[in-house]
């Protein structure tokens, strides 16, 4: 059950990327190949100027990328945090004559627990993505 809802997040968070991807990160990335693309047709620039401009160009598309990167390892801990909640919660009701019959009930609560905190993060993954469009399309990434 607990793979079940580990491939469930690793589903949604693709299809999250793939949302953010379509909607920003393209938009900027293309942005970023005509800037470098014109500093190329730039004659009056030297290599060492040329090869600065390309990098401006891509300063935009870098700190995007950055941003996109903590949101994510942000919520990656949350999910985590609420796992080990479900590890802890059940790690202190095992005694030391707890019996295999109870352990199997405590393994399908932690289960059921991780279960719930997938599906509660899953359900937050929407206004995230919207957070995140907004944030982009503003180049604020606070």
């Amino acid at each position: 059950m607990a793979s079940e809802a580990q491939t469930r997040v690793q589903q949604s968070f693709h299809q999250l990327m793939n949302d953010l991807d379509k909607s920003c990160m393209r938009n900027i990335q293309g942005e970023m190949h005509k800037c470098a693309a014109k500093c190329c047709d730039r004659t009056d620039l030297s290599m060492e100027g040329n090869h600065e401009c390309i990098s401006r160009c891509s300063q935009p598309l870098q700190s995007a990328q950055a941003y996109v990167e903590r949101e994510v390892n942000a919520f990656q801990d949350r999910i985590e945090r609420c796992v080990l909640s479900c590890q802890d919660s059940i790690k202190d009701k095992i005694g030391a004559n707890t019996t295999d019959d109870q352990m199997k009930g405590f393994t399908a609560k932690f289960e059921s627990c991780v279960v719930k905190c997938v599906d509660t993060h899953i359900g937050l993954m929407p206004n995230m993505l919207s957070k995140m469009r907004q944030s982009i399309q503003k180049g604020s990434y606070n």
